[in-house]
């Protein structure tokens, strides 16, 4: 998911989620940084510099490079889904996700202000941004406050509260948000319906 503000997120696995900044110049280079979040029984985080190049409007070859590894990839874009827009009249109401240990709730006011919580005492307020009506992909801010440290994986309470950043978009087909965040130490992942 990329924002037209450069930001952008990938999702490998419900463990796995990068997130970073692309830079485009006039001669179609590309230039970021990325940081990979992996979740085994800990988080851990990854960071590596990105280069690469656009090939069309539909795609660009990307490389990562860390000090141990570097990775090629294929940037593509998927115009049925990005060319849907949003509005955040699109995005107002209530979105739950039903997960095995946790359940979570985000309602997004038509203002862009969020609201949230969750069954294990979670409680979230920020703001959605919509860089481009045009473009299926939405910026949010939260605060996470209240979090006890997490059933699943040794995160304490200290590593799941504070500030998230994230990217999200909007399914009309389904009534569905997702969006994914990090805090600087753990990431979180979200998908509610309507």
């Amino acid at each position: 998911m990329l924002s037209p503000t450069g930001n952008f997120v990938v999702n490998l696995d419900r463990n796995s989620y990068s997130f970073g900044t692309l830079g485009f110049s006039d001669a179609g280079n590309i230039s970021g940084q990325i940081v990979e979040y992996i979740l085994n029984s800990t988080w851990s985080l990854t960071s590596a510099t990105l280069s690469g190049e656009v090939r069309s409007a539909a795609s660009a070859d990307l490389r990562a490079k860390s000090s141990e590894v570097t990775s090629n990839s294929v940037l593509q874009r998927n115009p049925k889904i990005s060319d849907l827009g949003v509005s955040l009249e699109d995005l107002s109401g209530t979105f739950t996700m039903f997960d095995t240990d946790n359940t979570n709730t985000f309602t997004i006011n038509t203002d862009g202000a969020v609201i949230g919580e969750d069954q294990l005492g979670c409680a979230f307020l920020g703001q959605v941004v919509i860089p481009d009506k045009t473009v299926n992909v939405f910026e949010l801010t939260y605060d996470a406050s209240n979090c006890p440290a997490a059933p699943n994986e040794e995160a304490t309470a200290d590593d799941r509260n504070g500030e998230y950043t994230g990217l999200g978009t909007y399914d009309s087909s389904g009534n569905e948000v997702i969006f994914y965040s990090r805090n600087g130490t753990v990431a979180m992942f979200f998908k509610g319906v309507k």
